[in-house]
């Protein structure tokens, strides 16, 4: 786990960092030039507020399982805590020029719960036909994947190196 500025790499303790290391490392960057950010939030995080204060344009499902039962005792817990992230977004007044995003894996069973439970425009990505982004004509073979993509702006093949659907699914 690390955080990356340009050549710049810094060593992380968490997935997500304390709220208040968050907002300074996130004041760095903009001082240092950085226009936005990619990051990953842990539903630890989430329940423990560390995001708070920040204003996402684009949040990402990627899946639900039955991760972190440990700190959070149950799933309906871990769910809502994973919620939080797409029912604050928009919370901030919007940029011009800035639409919010949900994009949400179309093909996990809990999909509809995060779709809900946001004000912004919703993209589903995945395999099914409900999915506005999607992979069809998939191969998985040991020397990697190949599929076809399909988004509302069009189409394209792609080929990964790495092997498994799972990498399907990251790619789109």
């Amino acid at each position: 786990i690390s955080y990356r500025f340009g050549d710049a790499v810094f060593e992380a303790s968490h997935t997500t960092p304390e709220s208040t290391d968050l907002q300074e490392m996130l004041q760095k960057l903009a001082l240092a030039g950085a226009r936005g950010f990619v990051m990953e939030v842990s539903s630890h995080a989430l329940a423990l507020q560390r995001t708070i204060g920040c204003d996402f344009d684009t949040v990402v499902l990627t899946n639900v399982t039955e991760d972190h039962l440990d700190f959070h005792q149950t799933f309906e817990h871990y769910l809502k805590s994973k919620i939080k992230l797409f029912s604050s977004l928009g919370s901030f007044p919007l940029k011009e020029g800035r639409p919010r995003r949900a994009v949400v894996n179309g093909d996990d069973a809990h999909w509809a719960h995060f779709a809900d439970q946001t004000s912004a425009e919703v993209l589903l990505y995945g395999l099914s036909p409900r999915c506005h982004i999607r992979a069809s004509a998939v191969q998985v073979l040991r020397e990697g994947v190949s599929f076809r993509v399909d988004t509302p702006g069009g189409s394209a093949t792609v080929k990964l190196k790495m092997t498994g659907l799972f990498s399907v699914y990251n790619a789109l």
